[in-house]
């Protein structure tokens, strides 16, 4: 399968690719070809779902994935975090700041 993957990324087939690296456990490979590019098209031609199912099935190997959480973690947040907006039934009546937002807020550098 590796074979396959190699060649699907070599004539430019990221999609194929990222299936086959998927189907041969290479986590590492298959993260980078998500993050870079498949990710980003599907999620800018509105494929959410399809986004989700990629993100949250290499979500159970993130411990074998560096910096997941720069990566498709990201996604895997964006997603929890609309969906728990969506739930709010548009009601904010106090706002709450989430632990995503805790934490990308810890990533900001301080405003003078």
């Amino acid at each position: 399968m590796d074979e396959l993957a190699v060649y699907s990324e070599y004539n430019g087939d990221l999609a194929k690719a990222l299936e086959h690296f998927l189907q041969c456990s290479n986590w590492l490979k298959a993260h980078t070809i998500l993050v870079t590019s498949v990710a980003p098209s599907l999620f800018l031609s509105g494929q959410h779902s399809e986004v989700w199912r990629l993100a949250t099935f290499m979500e159970d190997y993130k411990s074998e994935i560096e910096n997941w959480d720069l990566g498709a973690g990201l996604y895997v947040s964006f997603f929890i975090l609309r969906s728990s907006m969506q739930d709010d039934d548009n009601t904010m009546a106090k706002p709450t700041r989430h632990p995503w937002l805790e934490a990308l807020a810890a990533l900001l550098p301080v405003a003078c």
